[in-house]
């Protein structure tokens, strides 16, 4: 790429950065407007959609700067999945905002840390997402979703990778399994840890561009296949150590 080009995504890097804070504030405020209203399965079909619309967005402007280069196409037969853990590993930030572009009626369990940001707390309390410094009703909150039918993201590594292939995941997703029945279906996510990843600054524009997400099916796993949560956990986490080293 010839030094002009690679300033102009540079700029637009830059121009994501302000789009991801104006589009936050701007989806808080219905999210307030949301959250005013006494609880509803539709209130939160309705926070998931600005949630969807929000990292929509931002997915379709980072594609078409040039900035990020992602083919979203292998999640497709998730759209339609009901009462599924997706379990996913974490190298970046962008790895939620490309999921939720294309996944709009999931809950995710997501950080503490997030219901304390003043640019998410309200996106992510209107859409019905679970925090994980919840330890009290976690577990219940999320067996009674996906017992209704809902699935949920989670993202077992805990934080963003800082280990290679993977950090050890959490064995959570494998209780949650293992108590509901709900299928895990693991999706892969690829891609270079210099943008937006754990222990690299946050405006690093020291980059290549495109920056590439790659993201695969991965396989499935039934929880009654195995005795304990543990167990299964073991055989996801040695999954995907394998998987993403092929």
């Amino acid at each position: 790429m010839n030094p002009f080009n690679h300033r102009l995504r540079q700029a637009a890097l830059l121009g994501g950065y302000v789009l991801t804070f104006v589009l936050c504030v701007g989806g808080s405020v219905p999210a307030l407007a949301l959250l005013a209203w006494p609880w509803s399965r539709t209130r939160e079909r309705c926070g998931r959609w600005i949630v969807f619309a929000v990292s929509r967005i931002q997915t379709r402007y980072l594609s078409g700067c040039g900035v990020v280069r992602a083919d979203l196409r292998p999640l497709a037969p998730l759209r339609s999945a009901r009462g599924v853990i997706i379990v996913a590993n974490h190298p970046t930030l962008l790895d939620a905002i490309l999921l939720f572009s294309e996944l709009p009626q999931t809950f995710c369990l997501v950080k503490g840390e997030v219901w304390r940001n003043p640019l998410l707390a309200l996106l992510a309390r209107a859409a019905g997402f679970v925090s994980n410094e919840q330890p009290a009703g976690i577990v219940e909150e999320c067996l009674t979703r996906l017992r209704r039918g809902e699935t949920l993201i989670i993202f077992p590594e805990g934080t963003r990778t800082v280990e290679d292939p993977i950090n050890s995941l959490q064995p959570g997703f494998a209780l949650l399994a293992r108590r509901t029945g709900a299928p895990v279906q693991t999706v892969l996510i690829r891609s270079r840890r210099e943008f937006l990843g754990k222990r690299v600054p946050f405006f690093n524009l020291d980059l290549s561009f495109p920056v590439g997400y790659e993201f695969e099916m991965g396989e499935r796993f039934e929880p009654g296949s195995f005795r304990k949560a543990r167990e299964m956990s073991a055989v996801v986490d040695t999954y995907f150590r394998t998987a993403l080293t092929r």
